[in-house]
This record gives structure tokens, sequence and C-alpha cells, in this order.
């Protein structure tokens, strides 16, 4: 009986030590800066699915919402869109009106704005597990500043 005791106690203490362990391996949330160098305006990851606008003089330009959890975030430089990634979406914000254009679907390795905040690119990545050996293919586009007129440009 003694022996049930302790082997019972032993699997309490690893049941508490696994709990333990699994609600500490879930990461929080993180908050992050997105701001690229010389730019006036950064993103400000502020929730999981939140993005604060804001200029080098500390005003708040604006407030992204999204469904999904946010990845990413990219102001344009004159700081009137912000392009954002989630795990399977590009969207494209425009910052005074807060209207939304989703661009495309996919997993986002890449995003970059034209300097005159006119147009900018982004690339998706594709998971091909069937081919021998599975490979990612990548795919470039291009696309106006609003979000519309999608071209793929690679391959």
């Amino acid at each position: 009986m003694k022996n049930l005791y302790r082997i019972m106690f032993s699997i309490g203490l690893v049941l508490l030590a696994v709990q333990g362990y699994s609600q500490e391996s879930q990461p929080a949330f993180r908050p992050w800066v997105y701001w690229e160098r010389n730019m006036d305006f950064g993103a400000v990851l502020s929730g999981p699915k939140e993005l604060q606008i804001v200029d080098s003089l500390g005003t708040k330009r604006g407030r992204v919402v999204s469904s999904e959890n946010i990845i990413g975030a990219y102001v344009s430089p004159n700081g009137k869109k912000v392009g954002y990634v989630t795990a399977t979406e590009v969207w494209v914000v425009q910052i005074e009106t807060g209207q939304k254009e989703l661009v495309a679907s996919g997993y986002c390795e890449h995003f970059n704005w034209a300097g005159n905040s006119q147009s900018f690119t982004f690339a998706l990545s594709e998971y091909k597990k069937d081919s021998s050996p599975a490979v990612y293919n990548l795919k470039l586009f291009w696309a106006d500043g609003d979000g519309k007129n999608l071209k793929q440009v690679y391959p």
C-alpha cells in the first residue's frame, strides 16, 4: 500500500510539472515595433491583432485591427498607408480612412514600399511537399499603393 501511495504521489508530481511546463511553453503576447530606418512613421504591435501607427514625435496617426494575428507591418514612406501580413494574408490599409484591401492570400516572405509610396512589392512562398524533394516556390508580386492592379513579376 505504501508503494501505491508513492507511485500515485510521483504521478501527481509529474502531472503538475507537465501542466506547469505546458503553460510556460505557450508564448505570451509580446509588443513589437516596426520602424524602418530614416522613416518618420512606424507601427507598434500593441496587441496580437492591433497596430498603432505613430510618427517620430510620438503622435498617434491611426489604428489598424485585424481578424488574424499580425506577424509583420510596413508603413509607407509618406505615412498614409500600412501594409500588414498575417500567417495567411497580405493587406493594405489607408490610415486616415481605415479602408482595408485584401491584396493576396498566402505566406508573405517579403514586403517593400516604393520610395514614392505609389506601389509596393511582396513575395509569397508556397510549400510543395508532394515534389521530390519537397521544395518552396517563391512568387514575387507588384501592386499599386492601394493594393490593386496586382501583377506577378517572378517567375
